[in-house]
């Protein structure tokens, strides 16, 4: 009987949380749309800087890279992380066993997170380009973008969801 009411409990967490997730995920990602080209420039700035690091001049002109290539590197709305953003803060929001101010909390640095971690991969996607040629960056694109798309998610994710409770606890000692 144990097993059925657990299951039943599961079952009714799910029904919660998926549309939690599509209609928070949803509001999110329109309301970055509204900043998108903000965004893109700030993303284009962040990744130039970071180049500037690995000894790789550019010249962020709008939502373009310049002076790299025969044309200009443009990071595209994709390019910014909107959709990992939205979903997410729509998972965290529909994470109903944590309190309102972890939630905050989660989505707040996991939105920083991503801010943090597009330029990054952009930068070495270029970086590659400069390094090993235009097809070469090509193939990291396709490839980096995706795997990060879903590590970046379901990474964070997790480490909020199991980590959070144990950084609690150690706080809590000290």
């Amino acid at each position: 009987m144990k097993k059925k009411t657990m299951q039943s409990n599961n079952l009714t967490k799910a029904v919660k949380f998926t549309p939690t997730l599509m209609i928070v995920g949803i509001i999110t990602y329109l309301a970055f749309s509204l900043v998108m080209t903000s965004l893109q420039s700030f993303t284009a700035l962040t990744s130039s800087l970071i180049l500037f690091l690995f000894g790789i001049n550019s010249i962020v002109i709008g939502t373009a890279l310049t002076g790299i290539f025969s044309m200009p590197v443009e990071v595209a709305p994709l390019c910014v992380g909107d959709l990992e953003i939205a979903v997410l803060v729509g998972a965290i929001a529909a994470t109903e066993d944590r309190t309102h101010r972890e939630r905050l909390l989660g989505i707040i640095s996991g939105i920083a997170f991503v801010l943090f971690l597009n330029p990054i991969r952009i930068a070495m996607t270029i970086a590659a380009g400069v390094w090993w040629g235009f097809q070469t960056m090509d193939f990291i694109h396709s490839i980096l973008f995706r795997i990060t798309l879903v590590t970046v998610i379901i990474g964070f994710y997790v480490l909020w969801y199991l980590g959070w409770p144990s950084i609690k606890r150690k706080l809590k000692k000290h």
